[in-house]
């Protein structure tokens, strides 16, 4: 467990315990700051300055004085929140959690069972796919759907967009400020709120396409 100050940015956190006043509790609660929530710190500088704070689709800044007591834990290192009497810890799950650290970027369920064979194949397919079922319920990884059908999976991180090749299935993660205005924009003027939303750009010829055409 680690201090919210003490968070690299663009990592992603379970919130755990909120050291603090009950007056202070109650305005982090009300920000969204919950047991079991996920926080992702979107900015953390080395100066004074506050943090920038993402959960869920809301970005807010928080002083670092308040932010020292708020204890976080690593969201793939939260194992005791992860499991549950209905999902036991077992120790095939806790190998698919430490190779799950390691993924980077999106990838497919046949692609991580590969890796996961490569070193223990004693660990089925399907119980990598259960867990990563869990996984997602738990809001720890995120499911992306493509246009051939095949499905993505990421380590949730800070709210997101994605633009996806056709051609390549290339995936190519962004945020703009001025998208996630208008949207809110768009939902004002027609009088609904916003539970979330994910925006998905198509490209059939992307940079990727186009280094691979000249290599």
């Amino acid at each position: 467990m680690k201090r919210l100050t003490q968070i690299f940015q663009k990592n992603s956190v379970f919130v755990l315990e909120i050291k603090t006043g009950r007056d202070e509790k109650e305005r982090l609660y009300s920000l969204g700051f919950l047991p079991e929530k996920i926080v992702t710190v979107i900015k953390n500088p080395q100066n004074n300055s506050p943090l920038i704070i993402e959960i869920e689709e809301s970005r807010f800044a928080i002083s670092r004085e308040i932010a020292k007591n708020i204890i976080v834990t690593p969201i793939l290192r939260g194992r005791n929140l992860i499991f549950d009497s209905r999902h036991k810890k077992t120790q095939q799950r806790i190998f698919i959690l430490n190779q799950l650290k390691k993924e980077k970027g999106h990838f497919t369920l046949n692609e991580f069972v590969r890796k996961i064979h490569k070193k223990n194949k004693k660990i089925g397919s399907i119980t990598v796919y259960r867990t990563l079922k869990l996984l997602k319920e738990r809001g720890i990884v995120e499911a992306l759907l493509l246009p051939d059908g095949s499905t993505k999976f990421e380590i949730k991180k800070g709210h997101h967009d994605h633009i996806i090749c056709e051609n390549c299935g290339s995936i190519t993660d962004f945020r703009n400020d001025q998208m996630e205005k208008l949207q809110k924009e768009i939902a004002k003027k027609h009088k609904i709120t916003l539970d979330s939303h994910k925006v998905k750009l198509f490209a059939k010829n992307c940079l990727n396409c186009r280094n691979k055409s000249s290599g």
